[in-house]
């Protein structure tokens, strides 16, 4: 390391062109009282041009930042807008797939009530969905049909198959 430092004292002086030019310059200027008044009153102008453009700057940066805050706080309201509106979703999706599970179990309860052996079975399709034998049992009415001609009124290929006593 010492030598490198050793190196360095030894490397000519390098001056730019620039610099002396720059030199050249300030020299001309300070000896002519009427360029030196000149370049002062540019120098004056200059100095308020920046002090306005930094007084713009300042304006802008609040009209920018007042900006930010209005956009956060309509985001953010918009946000809570949008979780409550999700929670509600959720609820209601909650409620709906109880719903669901309660209709399911009572469509289980009464899909095999009073039907015969080849029903349960698979063999022959129920006169009745489970909603209509509902809908009969609370009417008052029959859950199965009591009409011996009830088969024969049905389609042709039709696996229903009832006798008309049962």
């Amino acid at each position: 390391m010492h030598n490198d430092i050793a190196e360095i004292n030894k490397a000519p002086l390098v001056v730019s062109q620039d610099a002396f030019a720059t030199l050249d310059r300030l020299l001309k200027l300070a000896i002519d009282p009427k360029a030196c008044a000149a370049r002062l009153a540019q120098l004056k102008a200059q100095v308020a041009d920046i002090a306005a453009a930094e007084a713009r700057l300042a304006d802008a940066r609040a009209a920018v930042a007042e900006y930010e805050r209005k956009t956060r706080a309509e985001i953010e309201a918009e946000k809570s807008l949008w979780l409550k509106r999700r929670a509600e979703l959720d609820n209601r999706e909650a409620a709906l797939n109880e719903r669901t599970k309660i209709i399911s179990d009572l469509e289980d309860k009464w899909r095999y009530l009073g039907e015969p052996d080849s029903v349960r079975t698979g063999f022959q399709d129920a006169e009745f969905t489970p909603l209509q034998k509902a809908q009969r049992a609370h009417s008052g009415l029959p859950i199965r049909s009591l009409d011996p001609d009830f088969a024969a009124s049905l389609p042709r290929g039709s696996t229903l198959a009832r006798d008309a006593g049962a």
